[in-house]
């Protein structure tokens, strides 16, 4: 499969719980939950899952690596839609992995998109 590239050294992304990657892919407005992705030519490459939305038809797939995901996709042509998706991927999966850890230690948790695009996580205990 031509131009699929594997996100690694400083573009990395270690994605270690699968369930909160799963969270983070189904915030993504009108994204679709699949399992094969799309390079330049059309040609399918299936992956463990992956995220298709209307920007980024092609999709990002995520395969396991040892005990952590590398995000797959083939970005000829399409590196601000492809790096948008990813960006909002990562920044879901930091909030969803926030919450995680918050709730698991007894927090009452809320979150928040501010103007900016933030996202802001806050953590109670009563």
């Amino acid at each position: 499969m031509s131009h699929i590239i594997h996100v690694q050294s400083n573009g990395e992304v270690h994605l270690k719980t699968k369930g909160v990657l799963m969270q983070a892919l189904k915030q993504i407005q009108g994204s679709e939950i699949v399992t094969e992705i799309l390079d330049y030519y059309g040609h399918p490459r299936e992956v463990e899952f992956g995220v298709k939305t209307p920007n980024f038809p092609r999709g990002i797939g995520f395969e396991q690596v040892g005990d952590e995901y590398q995000m797959i996709s083939d970005r000829y042509g399409q590196n601000t839609s492809s790096m948008n998706l990813m960006n909002e991927i990562t920044a879901n999966y930091q909030k969803s992995a926030h919450v995680s850890v918050l709730i698991k230690y007894g927090f009452i948790t809320s979150t928040e998109v501010e103007k900016n695009g933030d996202i802001l996580v806050q953590g109670r205990s009563y």
